[in-house]
């Protein structure tokens, strides 16, 4: 039997600190709090022995941050999904920038 889990990031900066724009470098694409990274390590941890065999993600970085977390822990590689984003702008979304930041990218999906 197969299992989907679908997953919403971990906590954003945008919801605790509305001064984060000021000097970042992805105004439009807020990043995952302390918290939120906590959050996305402890799903890691919870999904690290449920035989998950692919990570599809959305291409917003907190998305990613939260994925990274149990790509990291199971060794297996984020297929970025921009369907499951909820709005896409390639100014935003450059591949070679997430490859470049996350190697558990997958860079053929």
């Amino acid at each position: 039997m197969h299992r989907v889990y679908i997953v919403r990031h971990g906590e954003r900066i945008d919801h605790v600190d509305r001064s984060w724009k000021t000097g970042s470098d992805l105004p439009d694409d807020p990043f995952l709090t302390v918290r939120g990274l906590k959050q996305a390590h402890d799903l890691a941890v919870r999904l690290k022995d449920a035989n998950v065999t692919h990570i599809f993600c959305s291409p917003f970085y907190r998305c990613i941050q939260t994925a990274n977390e149990t790509a990291k822990l199971i060794s297996v590689p984020i297929k970025l999904e921009h369907g499951a984003g909820e709005f896409l702008s390639s100014r935003w979304f450059s591949k070679y920038r997430l490859w470049r930041q996350y190697s558990g990218v997958h860079p053929q999906y």
